[in-house]
């Protein structure tokens, strides 16, 4: 399975939480969404009321990155009444500052990218923007260093911090784990404040 169809069975299990507690219409924050390509596979399974999008680059360098795809084209394409919004932040500026709640708020392979205290602290932030009965999906590797390859072209990210399993159970001690798995070199859970 590669990572892609892991975030994609992530947000099933995310759609199956919601649907069995009858919570339609989601409010969703992506952090880091880059071009956010796996909305197009669950969108029309989650119902979603609103989506946020938010990346350090600018939709247009994302776009320039990913050769003509973006964020925004990614919505675009759906041909949905899609409520979406791009926003080019910070996530910890961006989750200090908005006033919204988020039933989902999807954070896949970008806490690593910061230094482990530092992402603790921000997962430990995310709380006061979830909604009461609302999950975290996310990714976390629990390796240091990882080759990707996009459009045949293969690069280096380099995660300031892996975690082994029980590392990983550590690091989300305040939260309830609702579903996880290891696969492909990678942590993935949802998580629940409740």
């Amino acid at each position: 399975m590669c990572s892609f169809m892991a975030d994609i069975k992530i947000l099933i299990e995310a759609k199956d939480y919601f649907n069995s507690r009858n919570i339609i219409n989601i409010s969703v924050l992506d952090i880091g969404c880059g071009r956010g390509l796996y909305w197009k596979d669950v969108y029309s399974r989650i119902k979603i009321s609103k989506i946020i999008g938010v990346d350090i680059k600018s939709d247009e360098d994302l776009r320039i990155d990913w050769q003509d795809q973006s964020f925004i084209q990614t919505f675009k394409e759906i041909k949905d009444d899609v409520n979406f919004e791009f926003v080019q932040s910070d996530i910890v500026k961006f989750v200090s500052e908005t006033t919204s709640k988020f039933d989902l708020i999807v954070c896949f392979q970008i806490l690593s990218l910061l230094e482990k205290k530092s992402a603790k602290l921000l997962l430990s932030d995310l709380k006061s923007i979830l909604c009461k009965s609302g999950l975290i999906a996310l990714c976390i590797p629990n390796e240091q260093f990882e080759i990707r390859t996009v459009e045949g072209v293969p690069y280096f990210v380099m995660n300031k911090f892996n975690l082994s399993s029980e590392e990983f159970r550590d690091f989300v001690e305040e939260y309830k784990i609702i579903f996880h798995f290891e696969k492909n070199k990678y942590h993935w859970a949802l998580l629940s404040c409740t």
